[in-house]
């Protein structure tokens, strides 16, 4: 009986820490969620800029331009941009409120 109840216990504090939210951390190499929210706003703006000028006549090059100075302004590379989206591409949850948070910056745009 008295195992019964030490089984009972353990599966009830199972279960507990079971359902807790897991903390997900940031690695350092990766955009915190604020950072990375306003390069994304940057690019969607660019990238909106950028078909706009496309209709005006063809310039093929424009986007990487446009990237590569939407990183200097944020103060990183390609590479920082390309290991922070694999990063966030992997934690679809987090995403989501980097993506609320865009959405937010874009209405604030209006």
């Amino acid at each position: 009986m008295n195992s019964l109840r030490v089984l009972a216990c353990l599966i009830v504090v199972l279960s507990l820490f079971g359902c807790a939210k897991k903390r997900t951390i940031i690695p350092d190499d990766v955009l915190g969620k604020e950072e990375f929210a306003a390069l994304l706003t940057d690019i969607r703006l660019a990238e909106s800029n950028a078909k706009l000028i496309r209709t005006k006549g063809n310039i093929a090059d424009a986007p990487d331009s446009l990237y590569f100075l939407i990183f200097r302004q944020h103060n990183i590379d390609r590479e920082d941009a390309r290991r922070s989206l694999d990063w966030y591409s992997d934690n679809p949850e987090i995403l989501k409120e980097v993506d609320q948070m865009v959405l937010e910056n874009l209405n604030r745009l209006r």
